[in-house]
């Protein structure tokens, strides 16, 4: 099986779904021939390994260790069988295995994959809030007194600067970092990993400034931007953990059937193009969209004082 757990657990439910579907319809057929319980048997596996393919998993390993399951149970009532396993060979040629035996069978494998699924995400849970503790850490900023920003209504967002200067994480310690979220396989790198901004920062200042979170809300409100489901190319991403917000990026690619593609800086990681819901910020995300031409804010200087 796979060594994803997400993966692990759809093909335990599969495999143990079709071996529970099996020993019913034995169940509700005890007095059916071997043919007939061959020709059952060929159906269950034919529709397990269309949806292992149909899941993306491995149909041919799921095919051939349920057939290694059902093996005994179908040729239950043969006579080598008994030789074979004379400890057994009463409860083997009961008609009651052919049904008691898949049902258990197919009961604990899913009861497995579900075990195994759990304790897979809770030490999973526990590396990623160890890695978004990471992602979400900033160095010790300052507000820039040297420029300001301002949103389309005029009023002033914080920009802030790192105090000081931190070491860029190397490639390979970052390289390592995404593997351990399991999302190295789903990203394209597009810039290396800095400190010069955070994800807001990027899209609201072009990689110049750290812009924190909770000035997002009112940069999307003074800048008249509106939710969409319909997103385009330019558009605004917005992803939230529990109503605030946690990370923005920008809409790059949209093909009808296919996944949206979006392009943001990870915290004091590199910039990433990535499917939507393929990021270490979950998938409550909402599309946004804006009649000004990008997303970039008004950088000025800060007023004159003229003394009377």
């Amino acid at each position: 099986m796979s060594s994803d757990p997400f993966s692990s657990l759809i093909l335990g439910v599969i495999m143990g779904g079709g071996l529970c579907v099996y020993g019913l319809g034995a169940f509700l057929t005890k007095a059916v021939s071997i043919r007939g319980r061959l020709a059952w048997a060929a159906m269950i596996l034919i529709a397990v390994a269309s949806l292992t393919i149909e899941m993306k998993q491995d149909a041919l390993v799921s095919s051939l260790s349920l057939a290694f399951i059902l093996l005994p149970t179908l040729l239950s009532d043969r006579a080598w069988i008994s030789r074979v396993f004379r400890a057994v060979s009463q409860f083997l040629q009961s008609p009651t295995v052919r049904w008691v035996m898949p049902l258990s069978f197919g009961a604990i494998v899913v009861g497995g994959a579900v075990v195994h699924y759990e304790r897979s995400q809770i030490a999973s849970n526990e590396r990623d809030i160890q890695m978004l503790e990471r992602l979400s850490g900033t160095p010790e900023l300052a507000i820039s007194n040297d420029r300001f920003l301002l949103t389309d209504s005029g009023n002033r967002i914080e920009a802030h600067l790192p105090v000081e200067l931190v070491q860029e994480m190397k490639s390979e310690e970052e390289r390592q970092l995404l593997q351990d979220m399991h999302v190295s396989m789903h990203i394209i790198q597009h810039e290396p990993a800095n400190d010069d901004s955070n994800c807001h920062g990027w899209v609201f200042t072009g990689g110049k400034y750290w812009v924190l979170g909770r000035s997002v809300e009112s940069i999307l409100q003074q800048n008249k931007y509106e939710p969409t489901k319909s997103p385009r190319p330019g558009d605004l991403v917005v992803y939230r953990n529990d109503a605030k917000v946690a990370h923005t990026a920008i809409v790059r690619y949209v093909t009808e059937g296919m996944p949206v593609l979006v392009e943001g800086k990870w915290g004091a990681l590199g910039v990433y193009l990535h499917a939507v819901e393929e990021s270490c910020y979950g998938r409550n995300y909402t599309f946004y969209r804006s009649p000004r031409k990008g997303h970039l804010l008004t950088e000025t200087l800060p007023p004159t004082l003229v003394n009377s």
